[in-house]
């Protein structure tokens, strides 16, 4: 009877090093800081959206600069009337093998969109709001140079308050 190998457990400074990305990714989504999110990702990501922006957002190997390109574009996050707060929970670890770690995340996403000032800014005014509630799947990979890298993500949403669709196609 042969030995069956186990993947060893994710170390509590995995844990700090992936956190922090994690951390990272929902406060680049939020100060749409698409340059530090650049910095965090695998040069092609997972991209499961399926659960937040339809069934055609499920992509195995999208490449980074093409999925940033789409989360920061005007009719997504990288609208200045959209304000975002992705709070992230308690996780879940696991490790499938030595450069691949998955993190299951509670989360809850707020999303509010603001009247246009009428001179190309953002009023105080709230036009609406959308709040997701669920998790989100992070996988992080080994880079080459020993550093850990968001290579995947997946929400899922257990619950909605609003509609984030219309939020985000909402026109002053």
């Amino acid at each position: 009877m042969g030995h069956i190998s186990m993947p060893k457990a994710v170390t509590p400074s995995e844990v700090q090093a992936c956190s922090e990305i994690s951390w990272q990714w929902a406060w680049s989504y939020d100060t749409k800081d698409w340059t530090n999110l650049a910095g965090l990702v695998t040069p092609s990501l997972h991209i499961d959206y399926r659960a937040v922006r339809g069934p055609k957002f499920n992509f195995a190997s999208q490449p980074a600069d093409e999925f940033i390109a789409s989360i920061s574009s005007p009719t997504e996050l990288g609208n200045p009337l959209v304000a975002t707060q992705h709070l992230l929970g308690l996780a879940s670890w696991t490790r499938s093998d030595d450069t691949h770690i998955t993190a299951a995340f509670q989360i809850r996403a707020q999303h509010i969109r603001f009247a246009n000032d009428g001179a190309g800014g953002r009023s105080k005014k709230q036009v609406m709001a959308a709040v997701g509630h669920g998790t989100v799947e992070h996988e992080f990979e080994l880079d080459e140079a020993g550093r850990w890298k968001l290579a995947g993500i997946k929400p899922v949403v257990t619950f909605a308050d609003g509609d984030m669709a219309a939020l985000m196609a909402y026109k002053d």
